[in-house]
């Protein structure tokens, strides 16, 4: 499930990349050609990063709100619900929960229409799970799937399912939790060599000569190897969803 952005935020995105961008450049070099280049590259990295920053918010909202809905499903059935109707149950315990205009709800009402037009509620679930791109309602859809070809308690299954699932996601929102103080300090390392130019042209024209030639190539090459620093640690710190 990819965020696709509305107009306006796109030209603010742009706008913001571009400002950026364009002042960060003549921050380093000191001429308007790379602080153009600087703006281009701006534009589009502010772009990505938007889109990429609400596509992980949207997904990590859904798995809250789906490790809810499993919870909903398993009480049904423990209560001796059939699948279907323990799905209708989640599919109103997640409107009064979250709205009827929420990920979730949407989905279940997708779900609960499908079956009541009698279509495999496991063709239901695994469309569910391409579209959102989440691993653990791929779970969930491979269960079932599995369920409807070789027979068993697909209550019993459902039920022990959804409390792995469960658990599952709630291990991984600790560890989100303590990464997350560690992606704050990677953020701000991000404008630290911005700071510290700053700060040594602001104690005099010879302290921080980068109008050379030794001096663009030694600032061109030590911001490579910090851009290459964070992106490496932020594949270190990425959490799979």
């Amino acid at each position: 499930m990819s965020y696709r952005p509305k107009t306006t935020e796109k030209a603010a995105c742009a706008a913001a990349g571009t400002v950026l961008g364009a002042v960060t450049g003549y921050i380093f070099y000191e001429s308007l050609l790379p602080a153009a280049l600087a703006a281009i590259v701006g534009v589009f990295a502010a772009d990505r990063f938007y889109v990429r920053y609400r596509t992980e918010s949207r997904r990590k909202k859904l798995i809250l709100q789906f490790r809810d809905m499993l919870e909903s499903l398993s009480a049904s059935i423990g209560a001796g619900s059939n699948i279907q109707n323990a799905f209708a149950a989640a599919g109103e315990d997640m409107e009064i929960r979250y709205g009827p205009e929420s990920e979730i709800a949407r989905e279940l009402r997708r779900i609960n229409a499908g079956v009541s037009a009698n279509v495999n509620i496991e063709k239901l679930l695994c469309d569910f799970a391409e579209r959102s791109g989440i691993e653990d309602i791929r779970s969930l859809a491979a269960v079932f799937e599995t369920c409807h070809r070789l027979g068993g308690s697909i209550g019993d299954v459902v039920k022990m399912t959804c409390r792995v699932i469960r658990d599952k996601i709630d291990i991984r929102q600790e560890i989100l939790t303590v990464v997350s103080a560690k992606k704050t300090e990677q953020n701000a390392m991000l404008v630290m060599p911005v700071v510290f130019t700053v700060l040594l042209k602001s104690m005099g024209a010879g302290v921080a000569d980068m109008t050379s030639a030794n001096g663009v190539l030694a600032t061109t090459l030590a911001l490579i190897l910090f851009a290459a620093a964070y992106f490496i640690s932020g594949r270190i710190m990425r959490i799979e969803l």
